[in-house]
């Protein structure tokens, strides 16, 4: 599947502009959100992930944080600017993933 944007008329696929599409659509599909506050902060400061999810039978984050329940929160410290992806999967196999990141600025 390709997901296409118009320009002056004309079609491209929007995965050749730089952005990262994913397809997981339909009955079954888990929905949901992923989300940092703030997500921009100094080196040595914190941030909090949290996520809301519903229809999977499981949830996982990367970095090191792993499964984790359908809500939640969790304070995350950063060293470097990262990026966490969320990856939800229902038990028809179908999947929902979600990445945010988090910008890290040197301290003052």
């Amino acid at each position: 599947d390709v997901l296409l944007g118009l320009n002056k008329g004309k079609e491209f696929n929007l995965g050749d502009w730089g952005y990262d599409v994913q397809f997981s659509s339909g009955a079954g599909a888990p929905t949901g959100t992923f989300k940092a506050s703030p997500s921009s902060i100094l080196k040595g400061e914190s941030s909090v992930l949290s996520w809301s999810i519903s229809g999977s039978e499981e949830q996982e984050i990367d970095n090191g944080i792993g499964k984790v329940k359908p809500d939640g929160a969790l304070s995350v410290t950063p060293a470097q600017t990262t990026s966490y992806t969320l990856k939800a999967t229902a038990k028809n196999g179908k999947t929902l993933t979600i990445s945010v990141t988090i910008t890290v600025s040197p301290a003052p």
